[in-house]
């Protein structure tokens, strides 16, 4: 029922946002506003904008955003409908707001986004500027500490991931995920370390021994700290938001991507988004 209800809440907001009125250019704004409220954005989708936004901060842009959920920096939030212009997916439109669709294309999710945004506001840029974008992006995620993760002895030895956690497709997987999960961790070394990562603990025999599940007791920050450990040998996950963040951190990934139920379709998520940036 709660799927049947975001797809409905999407395609209202998808046509509001195809009635709205537009403006052929953006008008001499230095406020760019970007809205992640909505239930059904993830965590990595929020991820994909954040090139974006730091690298317009660097540029002098005014930063304001509704609800971000991975709080990479503090930026002023937006408390009513102001002077300036967000840049959106449609399905996050603003009613009233000046919004442009910056979500399309057929390149790299991030890259996509950059490059729209950056022609839309009027300024020439290249992949140097994007690849500094995502530089930004990863001395940001490199940047954060939290006190937890140190606490852990582990943190010191040489360990594995594994993140057993979908928060979106699950019902891709029609009742397969276990075993699926389970193929995803059958070449991990017997003698390893491995750590479990989730939003719950692992109730799943794997058939490798988890040394540490910290399933249910970590925030994103924490994951952040924690995948930024020198220490991690193998990262083993789906496409989620654990992927994303290892791959922006040069980790070594063993993913398994969600399947879609037509062929054409899996191949054009991979290409966009594995991996995103």
């Amino acid at each position: 029922m709660n799927i049947l209800k975001n797809i409905l809440i999407r395609l209202f907001y998808i046509f509001l946002f195809s009635i709205s009125k537009k403006k052929n250019l953006i008008p001499e704004t230095k406020q760019i506003f970007f809205n992640f409220s909505r239930e059904y954005f993830h965590l990595g989708d929020e991820l994909f904008f954040w090139p974006t936004i730091l690298w317009l901060e660097s540029q002098n842009f005014e930063i304001k955003i509704s609800s971000s959920k991975l709080e990479l920096k503090k930026f002023p939030r937006i408390s009513h409908i102001e002077d300036g212009v967000f840049l959106i997916r449609p399905d996050c439109y603003v009613p009233g707001s000046v919004s442009f669709n910056v979500w399309d294309g057929d390149d790299r999710i991030a890259k996509d986004i950059f490059f729209n945004s950056c022609r839309l506001l009027g300024i020439d840029v290249s992949d140097y500027n994007y690849n500094d974008a995502c530089r930004l992006l990863t001395k940001t995620l490199t940047g954060i500490k939290t006190e937890s993760i140190r606490e852990f002895e582990f943190i010191n030895n040489h360990f594995n991931i594994i993140s057993s956690e979908i928060d979106s497709g699950m019902w891709r997987y029609f009742g397969n995920f276990k075993n699926i999960l389970v193929s995803l961790c059958k070449n991990i070394d017997a003698h390893s370390i491995n750590i479990h990562i989730g939003k719950k603990p692992i109730n799943i025999d794997l058939s490798v021994d988890i040394h540490k599940d910290l399933g249910g007791i970590t925030d994103i920050h924490d994951l952040i700290h924690l995948l930024s450990s020198k220490n991690i040998t193998n990262v083993y996950t789906f496409d989620t938001i654990v992927y994303h963040i290892a791959f922006l951190l040069n980790k070594k990934i063993i993913c398994q991507p969600r399947k879609w139920i037509y062929q054409r379709k899996s191949q054009q998520i991979q290409k966009r988004f594995i991996p995103a940036f």
